[in-house]
């Protein structure tokens, strides 16, 4: 199984950058679509819109149609939960009737575990006890299955940051770190929203972040002829577990 991520694209509706970040958008959408062997699903791990408007998740969706693979978001800190689901909830494989963006499906035989991290109110993630025992509702559901989990503030500390742990109750944090752990066959964790890459693991959680599709916003070191070139994430299946690699978006058309 082939898993594209994307993260953090930070779509504008208007604005010295939209151009810019819809093109980045685009190369990524073009590049998943001409991968060989094909991706058998795509997952975006949040904040899709820089100010959550209609205009700029209608944006999105444009874009992510064009993919013949299905596609699976949840939300981030600069996404808005009521816009996100307008936008996305009941289309494609995400569940009609949510009051969060945090579900479960199962594509090819994998529970895909959709994770909602977002706090309304700073850039932080939070997961207060609501939201732990709604994800307890989507666990019972195929709970044999192996599962991948995915949101969109990383759930571990990542070292190397000056804030390692990018929420704003450590508790809560720990909370859900401590559930995943006890998910029989948890394949790992994918996360964004830090705008580079990054892994940490703990008590069997396995966490990776990817960059921001977005690339005026992309932290992190890259070969100088990677500079302005959207880097997405692939994820293999194999039977030892899952494999991370990065992978650079094609070339921009010579018209854009």
């Amino acid at each position: 199984m082939l898993i594209a991520q994307i993260s953090d694209t930070h779509l504008l509706e208007k604005g010295e950058a939209a151009d810019w970040r819809l093109a980045c958008l685009k190369r990524a959408v073009d590049t998943i679509a001409a991968l060989s062997p094909a991706a058998d699903l795509v997952i975006h791990t949040g904040d899709i819109a820089h100010n959550a408007t209609a205009a700029e998740y209608a944006l999105a969706r444009a874009e992510l149609q064009r993919l013949t693979m299905p596609v699976l978001a949840t939300v981030g800190n600069r996404d808005r939960r009521e816009a996100f689901l307008a936008a996305f909830s009941g289309r494609d494989l995400i569940p009609g009737g949510l009051a969060l963006a945090q579900y479960g499906v199962v594509v090819d035989g994998v529970r895909m575990l959709a994770i909602d991290s977002l706090d309304d109110t700073r850039g932080f993630g939070t997961y207060p006890a609501d939201r732990l025992a709604d994800l307890e509702r989507w666990l019972a559901l195929s709970p044999d299955l192996p599962t991948l989990a995915f949101m969109h503030h990383p759930v571990l500390a990542i070292a190397e940051l000056d804030e390692p742990l990018q929420f704003t109750h450590a508790s809560e944090a720990a909370a859900l770190a401590e559930r995943l752990a006890r998910i029989p066959r948890l394949l790992g964790v994918l996360a964004g929203h830090i705008h580079r890459p990054a892994t940490a693991e703990q008590a069997g959680v396995r966490l990776s972040t990817m960059p921001a599709i977005a690339t005026d916003l992309r932290k992190g070191s890259y070969a100088p002829d990677l500079a302005d070139v959207p880097i997405l994430h692939l994820h293999r299946l194999m039977p030892d577990g899952l494999h991370t690699e990065p992978h650079a978006a094609r070339p921009a058309p010579a018209n854009d």
